[in-house]
């Protein structure tokens, strides 16, 4: 730090410690969600085998996708 005055060295001291905890807390924010949405998030395995499970008609349109009869 710059030649501060005792006063100035205080504050700044004190508002980088909060600004320290706010990134904490905000972390720590972060990770519950992200934990609370891959459990709302179905497994990419899921996924896989029910798309897998369709019933396939024979047809299939210029994307590789069935067509409605």
């Amino acid at each position: 730090m710059a030649d501060l005055s005792p006063r100035k060295r205080a504050e700044r001291v004190a508002r980088e410690e909060r600004l320290a905890q706010a990134l904490r807390e905000n972390l720590h924010r972060r990770k519950e969600q992200a934990r609370a949405q891959a459990e709302r998030a179905p497994h990419p395995a899921d996924v896989r085998d029910g798309l897998s499970g369709a019933p396939l008609s024979g047809k299939t349109n210029r994307h590789g996708g069935t067509t409605a009869d």
